[in-house]
C-alpha cells in the first residue's frame, strides 16, 4: 500500500512537472477586437537556465508567464529561463492573419517549431544595462496559422529585477522584474490584424488629441505672457502663464510614448518624474491662484503647507500602493475650499468663473475614479478624451475666461465713469441753458471779476519774479555797494589831502617858494592819478550793476566763465558779510582755463550763477549759527571742459537738503527760507534758464550733515 501511495504521488509530480499538452485556440478565446493573451493560458512549461532541450522533462515544470515574479531571480538579480507551449488553432482563427506581439523591458528570443522568428533585446548580456530593451511599440511578427496544425512556441526570456520604489524608498523586499512593470499579462500576445489596426487608429487618434491639448496650453501660455508684456502690474498673469506651461509639461511627462518610438528606462523615469512633479507643482500653484484671484493672504503656514507637499511627494514617488499619496491632491482641495470660503465676493463677477473651471476640473478628477474601465481600452476614446479635455483644460480655460472679464469689467468701469461724466456735463450744460437768461448778467459780473483776478494773478506773479530778482539785485547791489566802498573810500582820502596840499601850495605861491611849489604840486598830481584809478574803478562797479540790472534780450553773447564766476563768487561773499560783519568763510575757485569764452545770455546766466552761490553761502550761514567756532564755512566753485561739454560745479559744506524735499526743489514757490527772506523761484528760474534757454541740465548732489553740490552742465559749443 505504502509502494503505490510513493508511486501515484510521483507519477502525479511527473505529470505536474512535464505536461506538454497541446492547446487548441479557438475564437471564443479572444479579448475585444480578437486580441488573445496567451500568458493565461494552461499548458505553459518553464525551465530557468539556458537549457532549452526537452530530454528531461522533469526538469520543466507547470508555470504561466503571469505567475513570473522577483523571487525566481539569481543573487545578482538575474532571471533567464525558457518557456514552452504547444498550440493549434481552429478553423475560427486560421480564416484571419495573426501576429505575435512580445511585452516590453525584457529581452526575448522567440522560435516556432524550432525556428528563431523574432528576437528583442541581448538575451547573452551578462548585466542588465545590456540585456533591457524598452521599445514602447514592438514591430509586430505575423504568422500564417494553419487549422488543427500543431505549433510549437519556445521562448527564451532574460529579465531583471528593479527597486519598486527608486526613490528615496528603496527597500530590499520591495523588488520587481523589469517586465512586470508592463504588465505580465500582455507579455505574449496573439493577435489579430483587426486588432493592430484597431490599435494604430487608437494611437494615431491619442497622438493628435494629446497633441491638440499640448498646443492649446502652449498657446494659453503664450498668450498669458504677451497680456504680462502689456500690462506689466498684472503679476497674477505669469501665475496663469506657468500653470498651462505646467499642464503642458504634464502631459508630455505622462505619454512620453507618443512622442518616440523607443525610449530606455532612464528616459522613461526621467519622464514619470516630469509629469509627477508638475502635478505637484499643479496643485501647489492652484491655491496660490485662486488666492491672488481673491485677493486673499496666505499665510506663513500655508505656504509651509504647500512646501511639506512638494517634500511628501517626493518622499512617496512611485508608491503607487500608498494611499498617502490620494492625501495630496485632498489637501490642495481643502486649502483651495477654505479660500473660497474666507473670500466674502467669491461669486461676483470674473472670480465665478475661476470656480466653475475648478469644479469642471474636480468633477473631471473625481470621475476618472468612477467611470468603467472599458473607457480605457480604446472602444470609448470619445468619451476618454471629453474626461481628459475637462481635467487638462477646464481651469486654464476658466483662467483666460476670467483674464477676458477682468478686462472687460475694467472697461466697463472706465466707459461708466466716463459716461457719468458726460452725464454730469448734460446736466450742467441744460441747468446753464435753462438759467441762461436770467443769470446772463451775474455771468458777465463773474467773467470782469475773473478777468480781473486773473490780470491781478498774471500781476502778482510778474511781482514775484520781479521780486526774485530784486533780491537778486539786492544781493548783488548788497556786494557792489562792499566793493565800491572801497574805491570811494580811496577817492575822500585822496579829496582831502589834495585839499590840503593845495592850502600849502597856495601859502608857497605867496612866499614865491618855487620848490615847494613843485614838489605840492606833484603831490596833487599824483593823488588825482590815484582819485581818477578809483573813480574808474567805481565806475566799472557801477556798470556791472547797471548791466545785471537791464532787461535781457535773450540774444547770447561770448563771456569769459571763469571772469563770471569769480567776480559773482566774491560780489556774493561781500553781500553777505555786508548784512553780517561777524560771518567769514573759506572761498575756493579752481577754475579750467580750457573753459575759455562761452556763448551765453549774460545777465540771465550771471543770475543763476549768483542764485546757486547765494544759496551755498546762506546754506553755510546757517550751520554756522547753529554750530559755532566748530565749524568752518566752505564754498567752493569749479569749472572744468570736457570734449562736448562745459560743467560749473558750486559746492558747499551747509546741511544738506533733506531725502523728503529733494524732488521739490525746483518747483516754482517752493522754498526752505523763513517768510519774507525767498520766494522760491530762485532754483526754478534756474532751472528754466539754464534747460530751456541754454540747452543744458542742473544736476544736484547732496548729503545731509555733508553739503551740497549743484553742477551746471553746458553744451561746448
Amino acid at each position: 500500500m505504502r509502494f503505490f501511495v510513493v508511486l501515484f504521488f510521483l507519477c502525479a509530480s511527473l505529470a505536474i512537472k512535464a505536461n506538454d499538452t497541446c492547446v487548441t485556440l479557438r475564437s471564443s478565446m479572444y479579448e475585444d477586437l480578437k486580441e488573445l493573451y496567451l500568458t493565461t493560458k494552461e499548458g505553459w512549461l518553464f525551465k530557468k537556465g539556458n537549457d532549452s532541450t526537452y530530454v528531461n522533462k522533469a526538469e520543466w515544470q507547470l508555470l504561466k508567464p503571469v505567475q513570473l515574479s522577483a523571487k525566481m531571480a539569481d543573487k545578482q538579480g538575474r532571471m533567464e529561463g525558457w518557456f514552452r507551449f504547444r498550440f493549434k488553432a481552429d478553423t475560427s482563427i486560421t480564416n484571419y492573419p495573426h501576429y505575435f506581439y512580445l511585452g516590453r523591458n525584457a529581452s526575448f528570443e522567440v522560435f516556432l517549431d524550432g525556428q528563431k522568428i523574432v528576437q528583442v533585446g541581448n538575451v547573452h548580456a551578462v548585466n542588465r544595462l545590456e540585456a533591457e530593451s524598452f521599445e514602447f511599440e514592438r514591430i509586430p511578427v505575423f504568422v500564417k496559422l494553419i487549422p488543427d496544425k500543431e505549433y510549437i512556441l519556445s521562448i527564451h526570456m532574460v529579465d531583471y529585477v528593479i527597486p519598486a520604489k527608486p526613490i528615496l524608498t528603496y527597500k530590499k523586499d520591495s523588488l520587481v522584474l523589469m517586465s512586470e512593470v508592463g504588465g505580465l499579462k500582455n507579455l505574449f500576445e496573439l493577435n489579430s490584424t483587426d486588432f493592430l489596426q484597431f490599435h494604430m487608429e487608437n494611437l494615431s487618434f491619442m497622438k493628435k488629441f494629446l497633441m491638440a491639448i499640448m498646443t492649446v496650453c502652449i498657446i494659453l501660455t503664450i498668450l498669458f505672457v504677451l497680456l504680462f508684456f502689456f500690462n506689466t502690474k498684472e503679476y497674477q498673469l505669469l501665475l496663469f502663464a506657468s500653470l498651462c506651461l505646467l499642464v503642458a509639461f504634464s502631459i508630455l511627462g505622462a505619454t512620453p510614448y507618443l512622442l518616440f518610438v523607443a525610449s530606455p528606462l532612464g528616459q522613461q523615469v526621467l519622464f514619470s518624474y516630469l509629469a509627477d512633479f508638475c502635478f505637484i507643482a499643479i496643485l501647489v500653484l492652484m491655491p496660490v491662484i485662486i488666492a491672488n484671484v481673491y485677493h486673499y493672504s496666505l499665510s506663513k503656514y500655508q505656504y509651509l503647507l504647500l512646501l511639506v507637499l512638494i517634500v511628501w511627494d517626493v518622499y512617496i514617488h512611485y508608491d503607487t500602493t500608498d494611499k498617502a499619496i490620494v492625501l495630496i491632491p485632498v489637501i490642495s482641495f481643502l486649502l483651495l475650499l477654505w479660500i473660497i470660503i474666507r473670500t466674502p465676493k467669491r461669486f461676483e463677477g470674473p472670480n465665478k468663473a475661476v470656480i466653475i473651471g475648478l469644479l469642471f476640473t474636480v468633477l473631471a478628477q473625481t470621475s476618472f475614479g468612477i467611470v468603467p474601465n472599458e473607457w480605457f481600452n480604446g472602444y470609448h476614446k470619445y468619451k476618454l478624451a471629453t474626461l481628459v479635455s475637462f481635467y487638462t483644460l477646464s481651469f486654464p480655460i476658466s483662467l483666460l475666461i476670467y483674464t477676458a472679464m477682468r478686462f472687460k469689467q475694467m472697461i466697463h468701469e472706465v466707459e461708466a465713469r466716463a459716461a457719468e461724466v458726460i452725464k454730469l456735463s448734460e446736466e450742467k450744460k441744460e441747468q446753464a441753458l435753462r438759467q441762461k437768461e436770467l443769470l446772463q448778467e451775474e455771468v458777465n459780473r463773474q467773467t470782469a471779476e475773473l478777468r480781473t483776478t486773473l490780470d491781478n494773478l498774471q500781476a502778482t506773479q510778474a511781482q514775484l519774479i520781479q521780486s526774485e530778482k530784486m533780491a537778486s539785485l539786492g544781493e548783488l547791489t548788497a556786494g557792489i555797494a562792499h566793493e565800491i566802498q572801497n574805491p570811494l573810500n580811496f577817492i575822500n582820502n585822496f579829496s582831502e589831502v589834495n585839499q590840503d596840499l593845495l592850502g600849502e601850495l597856495k601859502a608857497a605861491v605867496e612866499k614865491a617858494d618855487w620848490e615847494e611849489v613843485k614838489i605840492l604840486a606833484a603831490d596833487v598830481q599824483a593823488n588825482e592819478d590815484k582819485i581818477n584809478h578809483h573813480g574808474k574803478r567805481a565806475d566799472a562797479i557801477v556798470k556791472g550793476m547797471l548791466q545785471h540790472s537791464r532787461h535781457s534780450s535773450g540774444q547770447k553773447d561770448v563771456t569769459d566763465i571763469n571772469a563770471l564766476c569769480d567776480e559773482y563768487l566774491r560780489l556774493a561773499y561781500h553781500g553777505l558779510r555786508a548784512s553780517d560783519k561777524g560771518f567769514n568763510a573759506q572761498l575756493s575757485a579752481s577754475l579750467d582755463p580750457a573753459v575759455g569764452n562761452v556763448e551765453v545770455v549774460v545777465q540771465e546766466f550771471g543770475r543763476v550763477i549768483l542764485n546757486l552761490i547765494n544759496n551755498a553761502f546762506y546754506a553755510v550761514h546757517e550751520r554756522k549759527q547753529q554750530e559755532g567756532i566748530e565749524y568752518t564755512p566752505q564754498v567752493a566753485i569749479t569749472t572744468q571742459r570736457d570734449a562736448d561739454q562745459i560743467m560749473i560745479k558750486i559746492s558747499d559744506n551747509g546741511a544738506g537738503i533733506p531725502a523728503a524735499i529733494r524732488e521739490k526743489i525746483f518747483q516754482p514757490f517752493f522754498t526752505t527760507k523763513p517768510t519774507g527772506k525767498g520766494t522760491g523761484l530762485g532754483l526754478s528760474l534756474s532751472y528754466d534758464i539754464i534747460t530751456k534757454g541754454h540747452q543744458g541740465k542742473i544736476e544736484m548732489e547732496t548729503k545731509e550733515g555733508s553739503g551740497t553740490t549743484f553742477t551746471i552742465i553746458l553744451p561746448a559749443k
